[in-house]
């Protein structure tokens, strides 16, 4: 298991699989901060059912369920910004040697690949929504509970307007924000590799097809 492997291990629980599995979907700006709130709540309140419904249909094959679950999560979360932050003063690097474009769209594959074969090892799971508000004409932070057996998982939701709607851009669980937590290891395993960025977009590409 190389350096990346067990920083993630360590750091992405069983359980973050399911939050991040949330991740998706469309929401359509609003005129006031107030409309922007109160959108983003039912906005994610559906999310979850809706990433829930996948995770309790027995009926559907793991492929489908694999399916269904990659189109909620690409449409909905921003991954081109999400990708580009992860890789913090990597980026300019990255475009420089223009490997940008072939990094996103490793990294939508990689992101997706991780989260979708989790899918089948959830059940039970409930969602509550606590609270939002706007930290600025552009940003909700929508707070939330996800409750499995005897376990509550505190989350907060950031999402964005980009100009064409809104979308999550990270996700806080337990006072962890998920997209800091993987630019640190992102950027400490290209600083383990003589600093070269070719280096994730091999890693990427290697893990990718081991799903």
């Amino acid at each position: 298991m190389n350096f990346l492997q067990q920083r993630a291990v360590s750091a992405v629980s069983f359980r973050y699989g399911l939050i991040v599995a949330m991740l998706a979907a469309f929401l359509g700006s609003t005129s006031s901060a107030n409309a922007n709130v109160e959108d983003a709540r039912l906005f994610v309140d559906e999310l979850a059912n809706q990433t829930l419904e996948i995770l309790r249909d027995g009926d559907s094959t793991p492929e489908e369920r694999r399916n269904r679950f990659a189109d909620l999560f690409t449409n909905g979360a921003d991954l081109d910004r999400i990708g580009r932050f992860v890789l913090g003063r990597y980026a300019k690097q990255m475009r420089a040697e223009n490997r940008l474009p072939e990094y996103q769209a490793l990294f939508r594959e990689y992101v997706v690949n991780i989260y979708a074969a989790r899918l089948g090892q959830y059940s039970g799971e409930t969602f509550e929504i606590s609270g939002a508000s706007a930290i600025s004409d552009k940003e909700v932070v929508v707070e939330s509970k996800i409750k499995s057996g005897d376990s509550d998982f505190r989350v907060n939701w950031r999402v964005f307007n980009s100009g064409q709607g809104y979308k999550i851009v990270d996700v806080q669980v337990e006072g962890i924000w998920m997209a800091i937590e993987q630019r640190e290891q992102f950027t400490s395993f290209i600083n383990n590799n003589n600093r070269q960025v070719s280096a994730l977009i091999d890693y990427l590409k290697e893990e990718i097809q081991r799903t």
